[in-house]
């Protein structure tokens, strides 16, 4: 994904997955976004409830299931870290 058709929250979540060392992607894996947010696996699955719970915008955390695997897009990763301030403050991004 080029960096100048990226917005500020895409910007952010580039940034933080360089500065740990993680590819870019299309979507990311349970395990690969735990270890993004630095959460547990219950706390993906509570945020998964959550935004199913709340529907589109909420503030859980959106996931869709391919081929057997819970995946996270890049882009609601990356509109879930706009949404939830207190992640942004806690990581310094």
């Amino acid at each position: 994904m080029p960096v100048e058709n990226m917005n500020n929250a895409d910007n952010q979540l580039h940034n933080l997955l360089k500065s740990i060392g993680q590819p870019i992607r299309k979507s990311y894996s349970i395990l690969d976004v735990c270890f993004i947010l630095g959460i547990s696996r219950r706390t993906f699955h509570y945020l998964r409830v959550k935004a199913e719970r709340a529907g589109t915008g909420g503030q859980g955390l959106e996931s869709v299931i391919r081929n057997n695997e819970r995946r996270v897009s890049f882009s609601e990763l990356a509109a879930y870290m706009e949404r939830n301030n207190t992640f942004l403050n806690r990581s310094g991004v």
